[in-house]
């Protein structure tokens, strides 16, 4: 079996297909990551074919626009730039069309490929925010409100006028499209994260979290500072507007006296010059760093929050945009975290968080029992397993998940 991967986003989006790809290969099967030329070193060096999917250029423009973390600004500004792929997506799935595409939730193309040529294609989910139940009659009528938003404004129309000159039907639910009908959804999260709802798509699987890491560098000059289990802060890797977040960080550990840790590739986010107690790392794996650490300040990314989750610390979630304000609300329903504002963040009301949180033996007591939850996670190799079983057994896989529906 041959599978293509086309993951959309930021290292956060890109790193959990990629370990879906190593467990597809390491069970003899061959994968290419189509992707942005930006992720080109990281895909190639896990011993993954590479495929273009646009220019390095177009990356930075989305990383570098302000719009891009911006909580009212930002939904509509990636939803602008996901519409430029649609056609480059299908060409792709439509080139592969007698492989597996396993695509991400925005990658508006492989779906349309998946009707009109009959591509295998099922979809991977990062985070169950765009999940979001409608179990009442005011939430049915947001969500109801927001898809035709976006099909009135945003993706609808080129994704409509695409599937026309493909002589297909407009599409009226853009986010909830084909949910009720054999597609399926590969969700990378566990049910006690996100438990599942009567509304959400009908044939979908929950592996839970694909912790994993390709980054395996020596922590080379760390570890004296890991001894001392300092607090990490991260804006998340696509970041490059976090300086307020850095400045309240500095402040934070100057109010705790605790050492810390900065993690970004984007340096002129941060202050000027660092005390000696705080030390800035351009990138290092989350799985080997933070079981030696107290406490994550974190962007609320659900890499982020599962790593975190994974190596039993609390977590303080600054959410800007996207999927992390779910997710931040997601962690503090689950004990093991405490969420604060981004706008206007202080370093005050985030020291006195991270205070309280490492002061609480309930909290810990949560983190604990989520890190032995995910212990013996395989979360990856049972997403491969089920799409090893789609690839070659189309008709199983879905009687299968009837089974389960029926369960």
């Amino acid at each position: 079996m041959h599978a293509l991967l086309v993951p959309l986003g930021s290292t956060g989006d890109v790193l959990p297909f990629v370990g879906l790809g190593r467990a597809l290969r390491a069970r003899g099967h061959e994968v290419t990551v189509a992707a942005n030329p930006h992720f080109a070193e990281l895909v190639r060096r896990s011993g993954l074919y590479f495929e273009p999917l646009g220019d390095e250029d177009e990356y930075d423009a989305l990383c570098d626009s302000p719009k891009f973390m911006d909580r009212t600004r930002g939904f509509r500004f990636v939803m602008d730039w996901v519409t430029t792929l649609i056609r480059p997506v299908y060409e792709l799935a439509a080139a592969h069309r007698d492989s597996v595409v396993v695509a991400h939730t925005l990658a508006y193309g492989a779906r349309v490929a998946e009707e009109k040529l009959g591509v295998r294609t099922a979809t991977l989910l990062l985070s169950p925010a765009i999940l979001r139940s409608a179990d009442t009659w005011v939430k049915r009528s947001m969500r109801w409100a927001a898809d035709r938003w976006i099909v009135d404004r945003v993706v609808g129309p080129p994704l409509n006028a695409f599937r026309a000159v493909k002589g297909l039907p407009p599409i009226a639910r853009v986010l909830s499209h084909g949910w009720d009908g054999d597609h399926p959804f590969v969700a990378m999260f566990p049910s006690w994260f996100a438990p599942p709802q009567r509304d959400w798509p009908r044939r979908m699987t929950l592996p839970g979290f694909p912790l994993f890491d390709l980054d395996h560098r020596e922590l080379d000059g760390l570890d004296a500072l890991l001894d001392e289990r300092p607090i990490v802060f991260t804006p998340g890797t696509g970041n490059r507007h976090a300086r307020e977040f850095f400045a309240a960080a500095v402040d934070a550990t100057r109010r705790l006296d605790r050492r810390a840790l900065f993690l970004t590739a984007h340096p002129e986010q941060l202050p000027a010059s660092l005390p000696p107690s705080v030390r800035h790392v351009s990138y290092l794996p989350l799985s080997r760093v933070l079981p030696r650490t107290s406490a994550l300040v974190h962007h609320g990314g659900i890499g982020s929050a599962a790593a975190a989750l994974a190596a039993g610390i609390p977590q303080v979630v600054v959410p800007f945009a996207h999927d992390q304000p779910d997710n931040a609300a997601r962690l503090v329903r689950l004990g093991v975290a405490a969420t604060l504002p981004s706008p206007r963040l202080a370093g005050a009301q985030l020291a006195t968080a991270i205070e309280q949180l490492l002061g609480s033996p309930r909290v810990q007591a949560h983190c604990l029992d989520y890190a032995l939850r995910l212990r013996d996670s395989d979360a990856l190799g049972e997403a491969a397993s089920f799409l090893e079983r789609y690839g070659g057994h189309r008709a199983e896989i879905h009687a299968e998940l009837r089974a389960g529906d029926a369960a």
